[in-house]
């Protein structure tokens, strides 16, 4: 068995996956938890801040904990905060959390029933973003000292070459449940996949901006500009050394080509875009593959604490001893 699962899960798109009246339920208990997180911890009120990420995960235990991204506008301006800290995980202990466990109760049932193995470990997060970011993929995780890492560091093959041996476990599929999104927003899933996390996008460089802060940071997880497609004894398969096709290139940009240049497609070819449909509807692919949200525009200052995409996220992770 290798570091990282190889089984390549189909990329699907199933309506109905979620009733609406489960639909109904899980959006009215994140909306009051929401509403508890942004009031009593953050000391916001909703109509000032929107929470855009809130993982609940622990990839050892599998238990309920706590992470939290808001999201606050004011003069014009969007500031995001995360936390992942005591303080914030004290709290959540606090509230009352239980249906969080109902939740991946039935997704690991629904799962089961259209044969994609839950795992070990089913994590569960909610996702509001407000603008897409860059191609990537969400296979074994490079560890954090690796991610600060410069890419000309001596030790930095080293290091990785001992989290290769030392992996106990690995995610296999993922996916996107539609609580209230754009039907004709979703995800880009590509041919191209690669057996750990990185980001990809050959127009950006060193110096660019990613959703990760500036270059070079956290340049050792970035494919970028006159990279050769090849790291760490892995390559990206299926690269295209060219850039993506017309047809393919205007269907994920329909509704907006900023977030993604056509030197953003160099390498790049697509499998299938996702679309989140009606609520309920689930999208699901391999952790390895490449994907990105589907490029939407931003929203206006004064409309961007309205919902934009609000979702229900999971992973699929299998500890490598089974």
């Amino acid at each position: 068995m290798t570091y990282y699962n190889e089984k390549i899960y189909e990329s699907i798109q199933l309506p109905n996956f979620f009733s609406q009246s489960e639909v109904d339920e899980i959006k009215l208990n994140y909306i009051e938890l929401e509403n508890i997180i942004l009031e009593e911890f953050f000391e916001t009120p909703r109509e000032k801040s929107k929470l855009s990420v809130v993982h609940f995960m622990d990839r050892e235990s599998n238990d309920i904990t706590s992470t939290a991204r808001i999201c606050t506008v004011a003069n014009n301006y969007i500031s995001h905060e995360g936390v992942d800290d005591l303080e914030f995980k004290l709290f959540m202990a606090s509230v009352n959390t239980d249906w969080i466990t109902d939740v991946k109760v039935l997704l690991r049932k629904r799962l089961q029933e259209q044969d994609r193995d839950p795992g070990d470990i089913t994590t569960i997060s909610f996702f509001d973003f407000l603008v897409p970011f860059e191609t990537h993929c969400d296979g074994f995780d490079l560890s954090e000292d690796v991610k600060h890492m410069r890419r000309e560091d001596s030790s930095l093959n080293e290091k990785i070459e001992e989290l290769k041996r030392n992996v106990s476990q690995y995610n296999t599929h993922q996916g996107l449940i539609n609580l209230e999104a754009d039907p004709h927003h979703g995800t880009i899933i590509f041919d191209q996949w690669y057996p750990m996390s990185v980001y990809c996008d050959f127009g950006k460089d060193n110096t660019s901006r990613w959703s990760t802060g500036w270059g070079p940071y956290k340049e050792t997880i970035q494919f970028y500009n006159e990279d050769t497609p090849e790291r760490y004894g892995e390559h990206i398969r299926n690269f295209t050394y060219k850039y993506m096709l017309d047809d393919e290139y205007n269907i994920i940009t329909q509704h907006d080509a900023s977030h993604f240049s056509r030197k953003s497609s160099y390498g790049l070819s697509l499998e299938k875009q996702l679309l989140f449909g009606e609520p309920g509807t689930m999208i699901g692919w391999d952790s390895k593959k490449f994907h990105k949200p589907k490029p939407f525009p931003r929203k206006p200052y004064a409309d961007s604490l309205n919902r934009n995409r609000l979702c229900l996220q999971y992973e699929c992770i299998v500890r490598k001893t089974r």
